[in-house]
């Protein structure tokens, strides 16, 4: 504050000077010192910058974000305040839990509550994607919590985005098990090879990007995730949860 009313006075006198100089033809000081001190007194009194709870476009994959876990949202999206005070929401990286909608979805949600909720965890960077969430995986101490989730039968490998040969080696293992969903056969899209699964009668087509924008247009609420994550609609996610048409069809 004292600096900054400081810089004040100095830029008043400053113009004061300036304006001097200009009438009575004087020079005070030189015009480039005059400009040299007024740019250094504007950037006194610039406000020092506010963390943002925005990801970081130039992010480098591979680099590491360390913080505290203050929400989940769902079995794949938390958020978490960093060492530097920003709140950031994380998707977990290369893996894929259930919708909603669909069954062991409160039981990933709750267990990725057990392992990291009010937990210090370590963020390894993978990308930021559409909604500014940042994908990573994620880890608490030696645990690899994408690696678990899978384990356990809780998420899938998200077959469009995964690197990791370690992960289809444990969902192989979790569906041999028939482990958590694997017990059925709802799994998440991510993890469906090819394209979505029509959710209309058989023989009719599956959705194809610019024939529909609008959750009034959609028949299920499958179909409306289609068009969120593979068409870009995001106006179909108001809230920016990654769920779409939660008034309609995936209520």
């Amino acid at each position: 504050m004292i600096t900054a009313v400081m810089a004040t006075a100095t830029i008043m006198a400053t113009a004061i000077a300036m304006a001097t100089a200009m009438v009575t033809g004087i020079p005070t000081i030189t015009s480039r010192g005059l400009l040299a001190l007024l740019l250094l007194c504007l950037a006194a009194c610039a406000e020092p910058p506010v963390p943002s709870g925005n990801a970081d476009a130039n992010i480098r994959k591979g680099d590491y974000l360390y913080g505290r876990v203050t929400r989940i949202a769902d079995g794949d999206t938390l958020t978490m305040t960093t060492t530097d005070g920003r709140a950031l929401r994380i998707r977990l990286a290369e893996i894929d839990t259930p919708e909603k909608d669909q069954p062991f979805s409160n039981r990933a949600r709750q267990r990725l509550s057990e392992l990291v909720r009010d937990r210090d965890i370590a963020v390894r960077l993978f990308d930021v994607d559409t909604y500014g969430r940042i994908v990573g995986r994620v880890y608490v101490g030696d645990i690899d919590v994408c690696a678990l989730l899978v384990g356990e039968g809780l998420a899938v490998v998200y077959r469009r985005y995964a690197e990791d040969p370690q992960l289809f080696a444990l969902e192989t293992q979790a569906r041999s098990q028939k482990l958590g969903l694997w017990a059925g056969d709802d799994i998440p899209r991510g993890g469906r090879s090819g394209e979505p699964r029509p959710s209309t009668e058989p023989g009719q087509r599956s959705p194809e990007c610019g024939s529909k924008r609008y959750c009034r247009e959609m028949t299920s609420c499958e179909e409306a995730r289609f068009y969120l994550r593979e068409c870009g609609l995001g106006g179909m996610d108001g809230d920016r949860d990654g769920v779409p048409c939660e008034q309609g069809v995936c209520r």
